[in-house]
C-alpha cells in the first residue's frame, strides 16, 4: 500500500514538473502572466514532492481533497459567469 501511494506521488511529481515546463513556454509565447506564474508554482511544487516523497504521500488525500473543493467552487463560479 505504502508504494502505491508513493507511486502515485512519483507520477504526480513527474506530471508537476512537465506541466510547468509546458505553462512557462506558453506564457513566453504570449500566454501571460497567469500561466506563467502557474508553471512556475507547479515545477516547485513538483520538486518538493520529489524531495520528500513520505511527506507527500502522508499529505496527499488532504491535497487531493482541497484541490476538488477548490475546483469544484470555480467550476460552480464559472457556470454562473456562462450563464
Amino acid at each position: 500500500l505504502a508504494s502505491f501511494g508513493l507511486a502515485i506521488i512519483l507520477v504526480l511529481a513527474i506530471q508537476g514538473i512537465i506541466m510547468g515546463i509546458t505553462g512557462l513556454i506558453a506564457a513566453f509565447q504570449g500566454g501571460g502572466w497567469g500561466a506563467g506564474i502557474m508553471g512556475a508554482i507547479s515545477i516547485v511544487i513538483g520538486f518538493l514532492l520529489l524531495g520528500n516523497m513520505w511527506a507527500a504521500a502522508l499529505v496527499l488525500p488532504w491535497v487531493i481533497g482541497i484541490f476538488a473543493i477548490v475546483g469544484g467552487i470555480f467550476s460552480i463560479i464559472m457556470a454562473f459567469r456562462l450563464k
